[in-house]
This record gives C-alpha cells, sequence and structure tokens, in this order.
C-alpha cells in the first residue's frame, strides 16, 4: 500500500495529485478518517509528537504551474 498526507481540510482544493492518486489507488488515510488539519495537530500534541506545532509547509517553490510540461 502507498500513502500520502491529504486531509480532510483539503477537499475542495484544486489538487492534480489527488486525481493521480486516486488512478494509481494511493491511500489518504487522514482524510479517509475525515481528520482535519487541526484535529491532526491536537492528536499530534496529545502523543507528544514533536511535529505538533510544526509550521505548516508550502511547496509552491517546488511545484510547477498547472499545465506546464
Amino acid at each position: 500500500m502507498i500513502a500520502y498526507g491529504e486531509n480532510a481540510s483539503d477537499n475542495g482544493d484544486f489538487r492534480p495529485g489527488a486525481q493521480a492518486a486516486a488512478e494509481f489507488q494511493v491511500r489518504a488515510p487522514l482524510k479517509e478518517a475525515g481528520l482535519t488539519k487541526s484535529e491532526i495537530r491536537e492528536l499530534s500534541a496529545q502523543l507528544g509528537l514533536p511535529t505538533a506545532d510544526k509550521p505548516q509547509i508550502g511547496l509552491p517553490q517546488l511545484a510547477h504551474p498547472y499545465g506546464d510540461r
């Protein structure tokens, strides 16, 4: 199984990767469980994970604009 980190807060966002994930049966367990970003942070804090208060990372500098080849 291959999984990635899309979550319930991502619903409605334009995410071309989500279409590719569906086509290749890549799972999004956080989204499947209905967990939002704030709920994931809360659970992470309860578990004492060091990432609980880590800032969100945006990767626009690594992404190609949609439609570019």
